[in-house]
């Protein structure tokens, strides 16, 4: 069927008016007790409908005839109104019906709050149907409320016509708010109505994504590297991705258009671990109100995970949770009794698993991950998908301009062996019993060199405990993140002894920059690094210095670089956003069909 799509006229009334009637009608099944010639003359008479052209309000026309029409208001549209004849209006129809008719066009008035543009009505003929009309006026209505820059197209749908919400949704709508009313059953024999919205000019095929994260960039670690690429990954699909975090300021938040930043304070003496004020003012409601998120993507379980959580609820959308601390290691480091770490563990788990259950789907990164909350007993369904890695950042020469210049600048000679750790100086990361080995074997092997990149807690104390070392041990503190790659070409080797690791992503960079790994045989690692074939493993931290000297062989050594790129290929950063998007997917779809 051919058709165009134009501007209301003066001519198209009568048309219009039938249609909108007949469209009533059927959907609420005849709440006034007029038939469709009755109805169409009773909003004639109360002027439901403007006989004037009037700025947002289109029509569908094929030879003539009109087959559908929308029309669209916001706050301020100015339209010529009339006092109506209420006496005439009387003498016509029951005080009854009038009553009940005043009343249910008052309930579908919507007053638009400002930079919203609401949909008043959309209705096609029977004959129409199913000829993709719907869908061009309102498409017509999304880049109208584009062009006028509006902040948000909105509409409501009776939660019983399943067919214009599959419709709104194929248009980029999402369901954020439900209303029930035994008023409405009364009114229009439908109690319930969703409110959906969009943002104009959204590729209704594409998604809009809130990461919710107590970390992330500038911060050097693993979860803030985590998001990053998988953020950029998905805006690669062409998909929208905001993230909500922490700000350094505890009064002050800061937002680009992007990234929103929340005031935070330290807690946790001895980390650096931030909490958010969730006592958020109304402004910030209303900027993640405006991103018109399709799906929450939570990164931590407290303060901006909890408000993760709560904008999900509030806009009834689903929520994905990627599980990435390893509490009980946690515990068992900041807690100096026995007793102490067994109730904290036992509060945990509750509390974990809590959160877990108030989601959809957990990702975890590694199996260890999946043990862990099985041990929880968490109910919701669990996913493993390891978190990938952008290689081209990694694909650097060693003998590149700019890393000889980095080794020039940090004092580095041709024949050093020089060791490298990147990450938070924390004591659950045990940076200390590296620091320890080294200090252990410098004085028969000068040339050992050790790098540890990052900022922490410990930085200042091990600072101190270096401060004989200057010349093997360099702390150098936190580096540009886009940096990072010629680092790593800098080591002939990576070290970490953490045992709290979830998946161990410096491990992963360092083995794609073609460095062998020297770590702890903890179960987040050795699904990455095989002894002997790609890095060495320890069990005990006294076991380090060997590891370091063993590396020295040239033999030895080459026989593990041949191997240490090829050996994860397989977390390459589009496998990991492809899978995660396809998460994403099903389970808007799941959160939709409840």
């Amino acid at each position: 069927m051919n058709y165009i799509i134009r501007e209301y006229r003066e001519s198209d009334y009568d048309q219009v008016v039938k249609i909108m009637s007949h469209a009533f009608n059927d959907r609420f099944k005849h709440p006034f007790d007029y038939n469709d010639d009755e109805l169409t003359e009773f909003f004639s008479d109360i002027e439901f409908f403007p006989k004037k052209p009037v700025e947002g309000y289109f029509v569908a026309e094929s030879d003539d005839q009109i087959l559908g029409a929308i029309n669209l208001n916001w706050r301020e549209l100015k339209q010529k109104t009339e006092f109506l004849d209420l006496i005439e209006l009387r003498k016509k129809y029951s005080k009854r019906k009038l009553f009940k008719t005043f009343l249910a066009t008052l309930a579908l008035i919507e007053v638009p709050e400002k930079g919203e543009c609401y949909i008043e009505a959309i209705a096609i003929t029977d004959q129409a149907r199913r000829q993709g009309i719907a869908s061009s006026l309102l498409k017509k209505a999304d880049e109208f409320a584009l062009h006028k820059g509006f902040k948000k197209l909105s509409l409501h749908v009776s939660a019983s016509n399943k067919a214009a919400e599959e419709l709104y949704k194929s248009q980029g709508f999402r369901t954020r708010k439900y209303y029930s009313s035994r008023v409405l059953k009364w009114l229009l024999n439908e109690s319930s109505f969703k409110f959906m919205t969009k943002k104009p000019g959204d590729n209704p095929e594409k998604l809009t994504i809130g990461m919710f994260t107590d970390t992330y960039m500038p911060q050097i670690n693993g979860v803030a590297t985590s998001i990053h690429v998988l953020t950029k990954e998905l805006e690669k699909m062409g998909h929208t991705v905001y993230i909500i975090t922490i700000n350094d300021s505890t009064l002050h938040s800061e937002y680009d258009g992007k990234i929103l930043r929340i005031p935070g304070m330290k807690v946790l003496k001895g980390t650096d671990y931030r909490l958010a004020n969730l006592l958020i003012p109304e402004r910030i409601d209303k900027i993640i109100e405006d991103m018109h998120l399709d799906i929450v993507h939570s990164h931590t379980e407290f303060s901006i995970g909890l408000l993760g959580t709560y904008i999900a609820r509030k806009s009834k959308i689903a929520q994905i949770h990627t599980y990435h601390t390893m509490y009980d290691d946690f515990i068992h480091y900041v807690t100096n009794f026995k007793t102490t770490e067994r109730v904290a563990t036992g509060v945990m788990k509750v509390y974990v698993r809590e959160f877990a259950d108030a989601c959809q789907k957990i990702i975890v990164p590694t199996e260890k991950t999946r043990k862990v909350l099985e041990d929880y007993k968490v109910e919701t369904p669990l996913t493993t998908i390891p978190t990938g890695l952008d290689f081209s950042k990694f694909m650097i020469k060693r003998d590149d301009p700019h890393t000889h210049e980095l080794r020039t600048k940090l004092g580095l000679k041709e024949d050093d062996f020089v060791c490298l750790n990147i990450g938070r100086m924390s004591k659950e990361k045990n940076t200390r019993a590296i620091v320890e080995a080294v200090k252990k074997i410098v004085p028969t092997n000068p040339h050992i060199k050790f790098l540890i990149i990052g900022d922490g807690p410990e930085y200042k104390s091990l600072l101190k405990d270096t401060e004989a070392y200057r010349d093997n041990i360099k702390l150098l503190g936190k580096v540009p993140w886009e940096e990072i790659a010629y680092y790593y070409q800098l080591g002939d080797t990576f070290i970490t002894a953490s045992r709290f690791e979830t998946q161990g992503l410096t491990v992963i960079e360092a083995l794609s920059s073609e460095v062998p790994v020297i770590c702890a045989d903890d179960k987040a690692f050795i699904e990455i690094v095989k002894d002997d074939y790609n890095g060495l493993l320890f069990s005990s931290d006294e076991d380090i210095s060997d590891c370091i000297l063993k590396m020295q062989d040239k033999d030895y050594y080459d026989s593990l670089l041949d191997q240490t790129r090829d050996s994860v290929i397989r977390y390459s950063s589009e496998y990991f956003a492809e899978t995660v998007l396809s998460e994403y997917i099903d389970t808007i779809k799941s959160k939709d069909n409840h």
